[in-house]
C-alpha cells in the first residue's frame, strides 16, 4: 500500500477512535467497535495499530506535536514583532486557548483517558505534556512587566486550565460566542475581576 494511502488509513482509525473513546470511554471501547466504525475488519486494523493502547498513545502525541509545531510559530511571530509585553501576554493566551478549542475532542480525550498508557509510552506523553508547559513558561517567563508577586507556575496553570475547559463549558448558542469568552479570559487573566 502506498505511503499516503497508509498515512491516510491511519488517521482514519485515529479519528474514529478519538469518537468512540469519548463515547464509550477507553475502557469501554473494543477494537472491533473501532473497526466496524472505519468499516474494515478487526485484522486490518492490526495492520496499523497492534493494540487499543498503540492507538491511543497515537492520536494523543500526534496532537501534542501539531500543538509544538503551532506554538514555536507563534513564538517565531512574536520574537519578530515589536509588540508590548501585554499584548505579547495576550497573544499567547489567546493562541493557546484556540488551540486548546480546535480539538477540545482530543484535549477531553487526554484529561480523561491520559492514564490508560502504560510504560514508555506514558512516559514519553509526559514529557510531550511538560515540554509544552516548559515552552509556555519560556513564553511567559520572558515578560517583563509581571508582577514580581506572582508565581510563573500559577500564571501557566492558570492560562492552561483556562483554556482547557472551554471544550466543557462552552456552549454555542450561548451567551458568549467561543471568541468574546476567550476575549473576557484574557482580561481576567490581565487585569483581575475587581474595578480598580
Amino acid at each position: 500500500m502506498p505511503r499516503k494511502k497508509s498515512e491516510e488509513q491511519k488517521e482514519r482509525i485515529a479519528e474514529a477512535a478519538t469518537d468512540i473513546f469519548i463515547e464509550k470511554g477507553y475502557k469501554g471501547t473494543s477494537l472491533q467497535d473501532i473497526a466496524q466504525s472505519v468499516g474494515i475488519t478487526k485484522a486490518g486494523i492490526y495492520h496499523y495499530f497492534k493494540t487499543k493502547e498503540e492507538i491511543l498513545y497515537y492520536i494523543l502525541v500526534t496532537h501534542d506535536k501539531a500543538n509544538i509545531k503551532a506554538f514555536q510559530e507563534i513564538r517565531h511571530h512574536i520574537e519578530h514583532s515589536d509588540m508590548d509585553d501585554t499584548t505579547i501576554l495576550k497573544t499567547i493566551i489567546r493562541a493557546y486557548a484556540k488551540l486548546s478549542t480546535e480539538r477540545q475532542n482530543i484535549n477531553l480525550l487526554g484529561l480523561r483517558e491520559r492514564d490508560q498508557l502504560t510504560g514508555e509510552r506514558r512516559e514519553d506523553y509526559r514529557k510531550n505534556q511538560q515540554g509544552i508547559l516548559s515552552d509556555l513558561k519560556t513564553d511567559i517567563g520572558t515578560i517583563q512587566n509581571i508582577k514580581k508577586s506572582l508565581d510563573l507556575n500559577t500564571i501557566i496553570f492558570m492560562v492552561i486550565s483556562v483554556s482547557a475547559w472551554f471544550g466543557y463549558w462552552h456552549k454555542e448558542d450561548g451567551k458568549l460566542t467561543l471568541e468574546e469568552a476567550i476575549e473576557q479570559s484574557i482580561d481576567i487573566i490581565c487585569h483581575g475581576v475587581i474595578e480598580q
